[in-house]
């Protein structure tokens, strides 16, 4: 799954969990596969080990 996600955005852009669960779909895995917890650690992990920067946004 790690794997998936970091595929889907490397390229960079704008991502929601909704985004990123569309498109894991396509991919093969189940509806709503990455909550907001999952897709967190998953950032921070690009982040840490990987030297990715990631800006967050809060949407109301």
């Amino acid at each position: 799954m790690v794997k998936d996600v970091f595929d889907l955005i490397r390229g960079g852009g704008s991502f929601t969990i909704a985004i990123v669960n569309t498109e894991m779909e396509i991919l093969g895995w189940p509806p709503s596969i990455v909550d907001e917890a999952t897709f967190e650690m998953i950032v921070g992990l690009l982040e840490s080990e990987l030297g990715f920067s990631v800006r967050s946004h809060t949407l109301n």
